[in-house]
């Protein structure tokens, strides 16, 4: 962990999965692509209000 934390500015890891790919589980523990899509429109709006 020490090795891995010590260089913030590299990719952490790299996934190939697609959410078709994982399993049934998984996937119903995970938001719908609109779900995620909204969130983060709200949070945009959010932001827009508070001028950042």
């Amino acid at each position: 962990m020490r090795y891995s934390l010590s260089a913030t500015n590299g990719a952490l890891a790299v996934s190939s999965y697609t959410y078709e790919a994982l399993p049934a589980e998984e996937r119903a523990a995970l938001p719908d692509a609109d779900r995620i899509a909204h969130a983060l429109d709200g949070l945009e709006q959010a932001g827009e209000q508070d001028g950042s």
